[in-house]
């Protein structure tokens, strides 16, 4: 029962999804399904909400420090308690912001948002992984979920074909992510997370054969999660899939898969692979200079706005992996600094998006182009400014708490001499300004005389555009306060 009690988010989420299914399911035949459609965003919300506060009981009662639970199976602390917090908050700000989307389009299905559901919860199922399995199964249940929303529009045959571009890469992948766990099993006899602590952790621990299948093991696993996160060289697949998916659905994978990844690999780089630093630390690197060059190279050319917005996204994940490729404190207060400035900047850039749509008499779309955007300052300038700040927090320019972002991740590089990787870091944040620019030039310098854009934004995702806004600038005039949160989970994540 004790076991239950704190798994009660997750439980909620799951009585959610069955009951949703079982009433749905009865009610399918209705003529009234388009009105049942638009109420499962509302349940979904309400349910997030409900997991949001149960979490946030847990965490302000002290009753999740460290607990195992389910045949240490399942491990519930402090860490992964507020990651859990943050992916649920994201969660429930992705749907405020694409709700009036999804009734614009007709997206009025009730499974999108079961499957949505779904993918939350095993987002937060891998964070409280406490075994290797456990592990596999959380990214295995969030891969297949990504692979049905990228293909759910049915009337677009190139959605269709994206989820199965993903689906067989992501299996590939999946089958590398196993080969690794079963490497670590072979040699060291435990999926017990915790005991592969205990071992990896001690210094004396030596044997040939055991380095050897540790640096294969390390190599498959690390590469593998770096190919989930959609990051160069492994990004060319990720192009196509932005751009066929549903502007809510990439929504979802610029923000929420990635940033899962992240919060849970950071303790096991830390506190399992530390001592093995050599063996994956030039790998992330090299995935890090990549990203840097194909993402501000790539983005230069574009001129549809996913795909502006993907090279956007490996670019600002080059500069996530610089962190990460450094095991210390100022390592990893830098990277939950810049992720939530990434964070905040993506969303209200999507939110921007999703409020906009091309109105003719021919046809009613989202807006798939640059040119899309001409003039859109004569037609709103406040969403227009929204834009351009965001746009400008991505590119690090003041006062934007982008800029203090890029300033610690530039900084780190030069504490530790890699000026190398410091000079490309700076070359690449000149060249990427560039496509941000070009942007905010279709708004404001390009006038057009009979406007096709029309601005729908809901009180609630307006709210949600301000909130980031306003903490995008609040947090660059007292950038000590996301400091220490980023010192606590550092601290939290090395414990």
């Amino acid at each position: 029962m004790f076991d239950l009690i704190l798994f009660k988010a997750e439980l909620i989420i799951c009585t959610s999804i069955l009951m949703q299914i079982i009433f749905f399911t009865c009610f399918s035949s209705s003529k009234s399904i388009y009105m049942w459609g638009i109420e499962s965003i509302n349940l979904a919300i309400l349910t997030l909400s409900l997991a949001l506060l149960s979490i946030i009981i847990d965490l302000i009662s002290f009753s999740v420090f460290e607990h195992f639970i389910f045949q240490s199976n399942i491990i519930k602390n402090s860490y992964n308690s507020i990651v859990q917090l943050v992916l649920i908050t994201c969660g429930i700000s992705c749907l405020i912001v694409s709700k009036k989307h999804c009734i614009q389009i007709n997206l009025n299905s009730y499974e999108f948002n079961i499957l949505y559901l779904l993918l939350l919860l095993s987002l937060l199922l891998l964070q409280s992984s406490y075994n290797l399995i456990v592990v596999y199964l959380a990214i295995e249940m969030q891969s297949f979920v990504l692979y049905l929303l990228v293909s759910f529009n049915k009337r677009n045959k190139l959605s269709i074909e994206s989820g199965l571009q993903y689906f067989i890469i992501g299996s590939v992948t999946s089958c590398l992510l196993l080969f690794g766990f079963s490497f670590l099993y072979g040699f060291l006899g435990t999926l017990n997370i915790g005991e592969l602590y205990l071992l990896l952790g001690n210094e004396h621990f030596e044997s040939n054969i055991s380095i050897s299948g540790l640096i294969a093991s390390i190599m498959l696993i690390t590469g593998s999660i770096l190919f989930k996160m959609y990051v160069a060289p492994f990004h060319s697949w990720v192009v196509d899939i932005y751009q066929n998916s549903l502007t809510n659905v990439t929504l979802i994978l610029a923000i929420l898969p990635s940033l899962s990844l992240i919060s849970f690999y950071i303790p096991i780089l830390i506190k399992l692979f530390s001592i093995y630093s050599y063996i994956w630390v030039p790998l992330v690197q090299f995935t890090a200079i990549c990203s840097l060059l194909f993402g501000s190279l790539g983005g230069l050319f574009q001129t549809k706005i996913k795909k502006l917005i993907v090279y956007s996204s490996i670019t600002n994940f080059g500069f996530i992996l610089i962190c990460l490729s450094y095991v210390d404190s100022a390592a990893a207060e830098s990277l939950f600094y810049y992720l939530a400035n990434y964070i905040l900047a993506t969303l209200g850039l999507f939110a921007c998006f999703l409020a906009c749509k091309i109105t003719s008499k021919s046809e009613f779309r989202e807006i798939l182009y640059l040119e899309d955007l001409k003039g859109l300052r004569y037609t709103n300038n406040l969403l227009s400014l929204y834009i351009s700040l965001f746009l400008f927090s991505l590119a690090g320019i003041p006062p934007l708490a982008g800029f203090f972002a890029k300033l610690l991740v530039l900084n780190l590089l030069y504490d530790n001499y890699n000026f190398i990787m410091l000079m490309i870091a700076i070359v690449c944040t000149v060249i990427s300004c560039f496509y941000y620019i070009r942007v905010i030039v279709y708004m404001y310098f390009n006038k057009v005389e009979n406007s096709r854009i029309r601005i729908e934004v809901s009180p609630f995702c307006s709210y949600v555009i301000f909130g980031c806004i306003y903490s995008l600038v609040f947090f660059f005039i007292y950038p000590e306060i996301i400091t220490l949160g980023s010192n606590i989970l550092s601290y939290l994540a090395n414990n």
